[in-house]
């Protein structure tokens, strides 16, 4: 028996437009289900000038991207370099309290959590203690610790594509652009120069509604979670055939110890019946098998 289950989940698209974010095209699609959050991210610099503050060297290196606290522009819903200011897109989403330099609690929580460097507290968010399972390090926001910087897809390349990074340590739905008792909201996408100063390059409001420039992305995640689903139905099914094959090899097997015992027995009794010392009272009794 099929049974399908209607998962729920939600949709935040961030489109990078090149009139806004000086040349800068791209999107960022994120879908939020059972935990977990789905990203896909398409990023074209072909037509992005670099500035000054951000070196060849350093870009090439890939760049940084984290989810970011507001988005404070009410005339664009991308742009770039100091339109992605702190005054313009915050600090980093941080609701447990992680405590990089650059969350929006860096100078709120944290320092009453004795999780600044001034405490000789280091942050320590990278791939590698993310995939072993050490959420809690990381900032909810900070996506390229998670899952690494975003490499160009040839060397020395300006378009960024990853295709998708599932992030167990996703966003919460009912912080979009809403705090509450400690948290402060998520809102936007900033792209950062690979250096120590983080210079920001590109940034990107999240919508909640399905953008064009994200459906075929949506569609994708979802066609993934439908093959899963089909592929798991066919184990399903192929447990149930192996489970119904074995029951009937147990049954004919019973059968067959039957049978023998049964033809056994027959012959046991015509051997007894035949022996005249077994049918002689007093007589000698024998084996009538031997």
């Amino acid at each position: 028996v099929n049974v399908a289950i209607a998962v729920a989940y939600t949709q935040f698209c961030a489109t990078i437009s090149p009139g806004q974010a000086d040349g800068a095209s791209g999107f960022v699609a994120m879908q939020i289900e059972n935990g977990q959050a789905k990203i896909s991210i398409d990023l074209s610099l072909s037509n992005y000038p670099l500035p000054s503050t951000c070196s060849l060297q350093e870009f090439q290196k890939g760049l940084k991207y984290h989810i970011h606290s507001y988005w404070n522009n009410a005339t664009a819903t991308s742009s770039a370099n100091g339109y992605c200011g702190t005054g313009f897109t915050g600090g980093h989403y941080d609701p447990n309290f992680a405590c990089s330099a650059s969350s929006q609690s860096a100078t709120t929580y944290c320092p009453k959590l004795n999780r600044t460097t001034a405490t000789h507290y280091t942050y320590s968010c990278n791939s590698t203690n993310y995939n072993a399972g050490k959420y809690s390090l990381c900032e909810v926001g900070d996506l390229s610790g998670k899952s690494g910087v975003l490499t160009p897809l040839i060397k020395n390349g300006t378009v960024y594509v990853l295709p998708l990074f599932t992030d167990n340590l996703p966003a919460y739905v009912f912080n979009y652009n809403q705090a509450d008792l400690t948290s402060l909201p998520w809102m936007s996408i900033v792209f950062h120069c690979f250096n120590s100063a983080n210079t920001r390059l590109v940034c990107a409001k999240f919508s909640p509604t399905v953008l064009s420039a994200c459906t075929n992305a949506f569609n994708a995640f979802n066609s993934a979670d439908s093959s899963s689903s089909i592929s798991s139905d066919d184990d399903v099914k192929l447990s149930k055939t192996s489970f119904a094959v074995a029951t009937v090899l147990v049954l004919l097997f019973v059968f067959l110890m039957g049978l023998c015992t049964a033809i056994l027995s027959i012959h046991y009794c015509k051997r007894f019946q035949e022996t005249p010392e077994a049918a002689s009272p007093g007589g000698t009794s024998q084996n009538p098998l031997i």
